[in-house]
């Protein structure tokens, strides 16, 4: 009896205050005038079906009507949707509530059937905003809760109301994606997992480490990335010309993970040196962020600083030998030829020695990237890990079509047969070094994979660098042409660090960064071959007084 009283005397009046309350909540929102007449009207349609009692049938086609056109408007205000965030939520249970009580005013028949559905179709909005809501937020625990709740409703409504078949064929689709979804998702999900903060002794970025799970290293690498800006912001500036994204900043320290940076008074990543060099024999490594030191530990350093320590120390040399570190992270080999004109040959380099490759890629391969293109998307770590490497998969579909049309351009920029930017870089530092009576080494790059390489292994670094395909065959384009440079100028000194690096992706922390064995084999690649130089400029000469030189390999 109360019951009954309940629903056929309170019922009304609470369905009209829900009903105010959507109002009030629609223009404080502020949703465009269109949406808030297909909410009025659904209100009130739900309203004077809870106060007659009855229900006609055009009343339940403008409840669908106002439904679906609330809908479509709702998709265009995708964005706007998330910053309402639980207040476009209350809204939604609000107009659900609205259409249930509505459904329960009426006695059984189609026209309830129809009520029932589209507080069905609301209850599900509602359930859908949750889940996308808390799966791109990664909260874990509600999102799960939100699954919980819509198999339950689904069942539910399966329960109550009696379906069409391809309603029931939807509804069981739905369940079984419901219930399927995390089963599969637990019994794929590898037990390597990178948390939020990696621990640096695990060594995550390694391919043996983390093969389990190669999306793992597409966390690691936004995680490296994110450390490196915050470091970034310590130790760079706005560059003093608009070719530069940034240069160092003179005297300042910053830290990436455990390692600390010191940036000189000169604007040089090492220890304070003067302008004057005396009577060190001075050499500068020009190059990139591989050159400068992405370091993660405490002990780590540069190679070029173990260059200098294997040129001072147990090489018996006359005289001292000063190696200065004139890497810098982003920049190409353009702008490093504008800095040595700008900023290095005043400091009087005896040798400079240069190992460029990655950032200039795109030069040689035109579907690569610019380096200062916008960089691959980031792997999201949500609360389901198929959904996760869905999402993945589309974003890196995305970025290469913005890609292609980038490239389209590129291509048709500044190219002439058999030109590119690489080689008239390459020709311009050889001139430079002629003229200023400076010995001139050029480097092959070296990353961790080649074409050599197991797929497997190519297949784990393509979650971080999703053109590693094309990196590599820019790399053996790279290679080719410095062979063919040194060849060509047999006054330049060519060093093949091949061998001992590339493709041997347990010495890198990526595809192209080093681990700290890896710049040990760097420094030592390097020094085995200016050694000879050296013994031969300060006095020390080899065997028979001549100079040996390390042949390139043919361009073949």
């Amino acid at each position: 009896m109360a019951t009954r009283f309940c629903s056929r005397t309170l019922m009304p009046w609470i369905l009209l205050c829900v009903a105010f309350g959507v109002l009030v909540l629609s223009f404080a929102l502020e949703l465009p005038i269109e949406m808030v007449v297909c909410l009025s009207s659904l209100s009130t349609s739900a309203c004077v079906v809870g106060f007659q009692r009855k229900g006609r049938r055009w009343q339940a086609y403008l409840g669908w009507a106002a439904t679906i056109a609330a809908t479509l408007y709702a998709i265009a205000l995708e964005t706007s949707l998330l910053a309402y965030g639980g207040f476009f939520l209350a809204l939604a249970v609000g107009i659900a509530v609205l259409l249930a009580g509505a459904a329960m005013s009426l006695p059984r028949g189609d026209i309830r059937l129809h009520w029932h559905l589209l507080a069905s179709t609301w209850t599900l909005f509602v359930l859908l905003f949750w889940l996308g809501t808390t799966y791109l937020l990664n909260a874990t625990v509600p999102f799960f809760f939100g699954l919980l709740a819509t198999l339950l409703v689904l069942i539910a409504i399966k329960c109550i109301c009696p379906l069409p078949r391809l309603l029931v064929l939807a509804f069981n689709t739905g369940i079984l994606l419901v219930v399927g979804l995390p089963v599969a998702d637990y019994l794929t999900r590898p037990s390597y997992q990178l948390p939020e903060k990696p621990d640096l002794r695990k060594r995550l970025y390694a391919y043996q480490e983390a093969r389990r799970d190669p999306t793992a290293f597409a966390r690691w690498w936004d995680y490296f990335v994110r450390e490196w800006r915050k470091t970034q912001k310590d130790i760079c500036m706005a560059a003093t010309n608009g070719m530069a994204p940034f240069r160092l900043r003179p005297g300042s320290d910053g830290k990436m993970f455990e390692s600390h940076i010191h940036i000189n008074r000169l604007g040089f990543r090492g220890p304070e040196i003067s302008a004057d060099k005396g009577s060190a024999y001075r050499i500068v490594t020009l190059g990139e962020s591989t050159t400068f030191g992405h370091t993660m530990y405490a002990d780590d350093v540069p190679w070029p600083q173990l260059l200098e320590q294997m040129a001072t120390h147990g090489s018996g040399l006359s005289r001292p030998v000063q190696v200065i570190n004139a890497g810098i992270p982003s920049y190409d080999l353009h702008l490093n030829i504008e800095r040595l004109r700008r900023k290095i040959l005043g400091l009087k380099p005896d040798m400079i020695i240069s190992y460029h490759g990655y950032n200039g890629f795109n030069w040689l391969v035109p579907e690569l990237p610019p380096v200062f293109a916008k960089p691959p998307p980031p792997y999201e770590a949500r609360p389901l890990k198929l959904l996760a490497d869905a999402e993945y998969r589309l974003k890196v579909m995305s970025y290469r079509r913005q890609l292609a049309r980038l490239s389209a351009v590129t291509a048709l920029q500044n190219r002439t047969p058999g030109d590119n930017p690489y080689d008239r870089g390459y020709r311009e530092l050889i001139q430079i070094a002629r003229t200023n009576h400076i010995r001139l080494v050029l480097a092959n790059y070296s990353m961790a994979v080649n074409e050599k390489s197991d797929l497997d292994v190519i297949a784990f670094y393509r979650a971080g660098f999703p053109d590693v395909i094309n990196q590599i065959k820019a790399n053996e384009l790279h290679s080719r042409l410095v062979a063919r440079l040194t060849t060509d100028n047999p006054d330049v000194y060519f060093v093949d660090t091949h061998p001992a690096l590339d493709g041997l992706h347990e010495n890198f922390i990526d595809l192209v960064h080093f681990t700290q064995p890896g710049r040990q084999l760097m420094a030592e690649t390097m020094f085995s071959t200016i050694r000879p130089v050296l013994e031969k400029d300060l006095g020390q000469p080899g065997q028979n007084g001549k100079t040996p030189r390390r042949t390139p390999p043919g361009d073949g």
